[in-house]
């Protein structure tokens, strides 16, 4: 009888635990701004948002990363919802367009609330970017550089 409740009484703390921890997320994520701003759209924009982010991620999945990219805009500027910038970023990567995917991707930084060592593993994914736009503007200026000698040549 008493090994019965030893079994029982660390099932009921663990399920108390687990309610309390799906309940402080819940609150958590409902006092978040971007929750509760897109909670506050009525139900036509939500629609049309997520029409938008739809397209966006059918576009995304085909390979049509600057359609994507204007979908994943288009529900950012209805809803405000930082996470959409990260996917205007992965598209705009994705198609190339380093310059508009490091802004986004800046953007969304300072739009979204991260824990720490997300914030952290951003900003390096960001460097990175950064990084490799200087390569290219550098590459392309070597290359003028080249065109301009071949001219005078």
């Amino acid at each position: 009888m008493t090994h019965a409740r030893v079994i029982q009484y660390p099932a009921l703390v663990l399920r108390y635990a687990l309610r309390f921890a799906s309940l402080f997320s819940l609150v958590c994520a409902l006092a978040s701004p971007a929750v509760a701003q897109e909670a506050a759209l009525d139900p036509d924009r939500r629609a049309e948002a997520q029409a938008h982010f739809e397209a966006g991620t059918a576009a995304f999945d085909t390979g049509d990363y600057a359609r994507a990219a204007a979908e994943f805009r288009r529900a950012h500027a209805l809803t405000g919802h930082p996470d959409l910038l990260f996917n205007v970023y992965s598209a705009l990567e994705r198609g190339g367009v380093l310059v508009e995917a490091a802004e986004a991707l800046e953007r969304y930084l300072e739009e979204g609330d991260f824990e720490p060592d997300r914030r952290d593993a951003l900003s390096a994914r960001l460097a990175r970017l950064e990084a490799r736009v200087a390569e290219e503007r550098a590459a392309q200026a070597e290359a003028e550089l080249e065109r301009e000698r071949a001219a005078r040549d």
